[in-house]
């Protein structure tokens, strides 16, 4: 039997970023639009410019890198569309239980 319950996960997103890559605001500008209407999100930049060390393990010789989950899935600009997609089927395959 399968029982499908309520996802209650929230995904980390954790941007690497330096103060002089402009990519790198628009990663973040359209990330905090995203993270408005969609609460599964909890984001964090870091700016390795400024002196701020990124999570032990996290890449950050490219920027921006954006990791989700401790998992890589962006160097450079992303795909705001793509990104929904991928965060509804992590939350999609966390709902289901076989019992």
């Amino acid at each position: 039997m399968l029982k499908i319950e309520k996802n209650k996960n929230i995904h980390q997103v954790q941007v690497i970023t330096r103060a002089s890559c402009l990519i790198c605001d628009e990663v973040i500008t359209e990330l905090e639009k995203y993270k408005q209407s969609h609460a599964n999100i909890k984001l964090s930049t870091f700016d390795i410019e400024k002196g701020e060390r990124a999570p032990k393990g996290l890449q950050s010789f490219i920027t921006p890198a954006t990791w989700v989950d401790r998992q890589l899935w962006y160097l450079g600009g992303i795909d705001l569309e793509q990104f929904d997609k991928k965060i509804k089927a992590l939350d999609t395959s966390k709902k289901i239980k076989v019992y």
